[in-house]
């Protein structure tokens, strides 16, 4: 899968996410045919608008491939590949479970989750500090 179209499908996948908990949680916290209800709603159905244009970006968006390399490069640039995918993955993960917590936490008013949503938060800030931290290293050394 190309870049690009990670991206647009991963921010399609966040917004779904969010529209959906804020949907069904408002709807089982207020009713669903409430005026706190109706609050809620609003922003979710923007949220899914979005994601219908973040899929449809994905879907005609056009990026570059890489060209194969041979032996030992192909293999080292395979496991670089997977490792910086499973890196966004977990990150978009992560993103998507501190959007869940922070929501249903508004939603119910808990103060548990929201101190989650905070600690998921830290430690997504402690990844985006560290990919950069070592990208810089790595840009210096090589």
């Amino acid at each position: 899968m190309k870049e690009a179209r990670f991206r647009f499908f991963g921010a399609a996948v966040t917004l779904i996410i969010y529209a959906l908990i804020t949907i069904i949680g408002a709807g089982i916290r207020f009713g669903w045919s409430g005026a706190r209800f109706q609050s809620f709603v609003s922003p979710a159905a923007v949220g899914l608008v979005a994601a219908v244009c973040c899929v449809a970006g994905g879907y005609f968006c056009k990026g570059n491939t890489i060209a194969l390399q041979k032996g030992d490069e192909r293999d080292r640039l395979i496991t670089l590949k997977a490792e910086a995918a499973n890196s966004r993955i977990f990150y978009v993960l992560g993103l998507n479970l501190l959007i869940i917590c922070n929501t249903l936490a508004a939603i119910f008013e808990t103060a548990p989750l929201r101190y989650m949503s905070y600690g998921l938060g830290i430690a997504m800030l402690a990844h985006i500090l560290i990919a950069t931290l070592t990208k810089t290293y790595y840009e210096h050394k090589l």
